[in-house]
């Protein structure tokens, strides 16, 4: 492959991660290595590896970040995965193997950006995770199932935790509140909720339940 059809690809990488990702980037760029791109010239844009993506709502913000090196192109030293606010959808570990239950790493309350395949996949904390279930149990809020209840032992202490978060609103990385961003779901009620984007909220999801054969 020559440079050509190389750019034509990493063009193509950027605008479908773009979208596929939900970033809202009016310019994108993509290098797998993530250490140096083309320039910018629309904002809001975003720098995207192979595992995640960096967001810049303006030229200023570009040009203050003090781990970026901006001349006739844009070189990043320690890869955009090295900058603070740094967005990781896909583990660095891990193929890009797509499931419908969410990623959890644990690494103090801070939330990534999502990869949207059946559910959204985040990268978070697992301490998060355990907050949000100390707070609310592990009833689903939508339907109210009770993995506990249903299959006894095995169940017990199972269940989905949705980010409730628009992904719009998201830009940079942020300190996740467990009690305000995420509750606990089951599967089913996660997988639904996640048909629509931007997600449909708890209450919404139950109007739904309600005119099924569900009766939460």
């Amino acid at each position: 492959m020559d440079r050509y059809e190389k750019a034509a690809q990493n063009r193509a990488k950027a605008s479908l991660l773009n979208k596929s990702w939900d970033v809202g980037a009016v310019q994108a760029r993509y290098r797998e290595t993530g250490n140096w791109y083309h320039t910018l010239k629309r904002f809001p844009a975003a720098l995207f590896d192979s595992h995640g993506y960096l967001v810049f709502p303006t030229e200023d913000a570009l040009r203050a970040s003090r781990h970026i090196h901006i001349g006739k192109q844009i070189s990043v030293p320690g890869g955009i995965s090295s900058v603070p606010g740094y967005m990781r959808v896909i583990a660095s570990d891990a193929s890009p193997t797509f499931h419908t239950d969410e990623v959890h790493v644990p690494e103090s309350f801070w939330e990534g950006a999502v990869r949207r395949i059946t559910v959204n996949a985040f990268e978070r904390d697992e301490a998060a995770r355990r907050a949000c279930i100390a707070h609310f149990g592990t009833v689903c809020s939508v339907c109210r199932f009770d993995f506990g209840a249903t299959y006894g032992e095995l169940g017990i202490g199972f269940i989905h935790v949705h980010h409730t978060r628009q992904l719009r609103d998201i830009r940079v990385g942020y300190a996740v509140d467990p009690k305000r961003d995420l509750i606990p779901v089951c599967p089913n009620c996660h997988a639904m909720l996640h048909q629509t984007s931007p997600p449909l909220t708890v209450a919404e999801l139950q109007k739904h339940l309600h005119n099924g054969t569900g009766n939460a």
